[in-house]
């Protein structure tokens, strides 16, 4: 795969203007238009992650956008009444096509929706095949959707469907420099894991009740643990035991959350409000759902509001400009 020259390693590229080529290519008109269509998903569809989003600094921002609205579409073709697999199957065969570089760029063009901005953002921002055919996999899997049976398939899950999208983040981001890249990656797998778990906890009810057949995601070594099943739990029969599960998912997201600890340190500087952002939503809906457990079965699923997201939002923003402002005090600068 194609990569621009190395800019994603070093987030300093963007401020020398080195990587032209990367604006160049997004001024297409396919690729303008393809990302305005992504934003105009992102802002429809991402209940959370818009509000952390927003606040990347172009173009890495549409590159975000670009890599939500291709997620958004390959979920929709699994989780939408009447989805069928011939569907899903399709599109994978479409993005195995963009992601390898086999597909022309008419053909991209002629596709049109989100994806001449999908084979832009993969073409220039160091995001690893596998990430995007493991996340291919996680949500292929709900076509089959059986409960986990053991802890090591729901982590291999998480992985799949939020682990990798953690990955592919930090590869847009950009990893500071002097800072290890694996190690970067690493953390960003686990805040993905930590995310995904605050939303398999907070859509117990959601997706027991979901259009395509009940579903249960806990999986059955936990609810054994505390000697329920998903009936159990959907049901609220045994109070006290839920309560213990919803604590214990608590803390394993919490644990996840812990093992990610130097991913802000780790990326790119003016991109820390971004993650920061994500991160303080995502934990104040866990608190949530952990001071009223059973509030894990509400239609629809526990949320901030958006004037609270949107506060977040501005004090992490505020933040960084402080923090740079010192910075160019310390640096000498008027």
């Amino acid at each position: 795969m194609p990569v621009a020259r190395g800019w994603a390693y070093c987030p300093t590229t963007w401020a020398m203007g080195v990587d032209s080529q990367v604006e160049c290519d997004r001024a297409a008109p396919a690729v303008e238009r393809s990302l305005e269509y992504c934003e105009a998903v992102v802002r429809a569809q991402a209940r959370n992650f818009w509000f952390g989003l927003c606040l990347t600094p172009r173009p890495r921002r549409d590159a975000l956008y670009a890599l939500y609205a291709w997620m958004r579409e390959a979920d929709d073709l699994v989780d939408e009444p009447g989805a069928t697999l011939e569907r899903f199957e399709a599109f994978v065969h479409q993005s195995r096509r963009v992601i390898s570089g086999v597909a022309t760029g008419a053909e991209i063009r002629a596709m049109g929706g989100g994806w001449p901005a999908f084979a832009w953002m993969v073409r220039h921002f160091g995001i690893k095949s596998q990430w995007l055919e493991d996340m291919l996999a996680g949500l292929g899997g709900d076509f089959s959707h059986r409960s986990f049976e053991s802890c090591e398939e729901f982590s291999r899950y998480c992985y799949r469907v939020a682990g990798t999208v953690g990955m592919c983040c930090t590869s847009i981001w950009g990893v500071r420099a002097g800072r290890d890249r694996a190690e970067a990656l690493r953390a960003a797998d686990h805040r993905g894991r930590a995310f995904q778990l605050i939303n398999v906890l907070r859509d117990v009810g959601t997706d027991a009740r979901h259009a395509c057949g009940p579903r249960v995601y806990i999986p059955r070594c936990r609810l054994a643990k505390h000697a329920l099943n998903g009936d159990d739990l959907v049901a609220w029969r045994h109070p006290e035991r839920c309560v213990a599960l919803v604590h214990d998912l608590g803390r394993e997201a919490m644990h996840e959350m812990r093992l990610s600890s130097s991913l802000g340190e780790s990326i790119s500087p003016d991109c820390e409000r971004v993650l920061g952002a994500m991160t303080e939503i995502y934990t104040r809906i866990l608190s949530m759902v952990q001071d009223e457990p059973r509030r894990c079965l509400d239609a629809p699923p526990a949320s901030l509001s958006t004037r609270r997201k949107l506060t977040i939002a501005a004090t992490w923003a505020l933040r960084a400009y402080v923090a740079e402002y010192h910075d160019f005090r310390r640096a000498g600068r008027p």
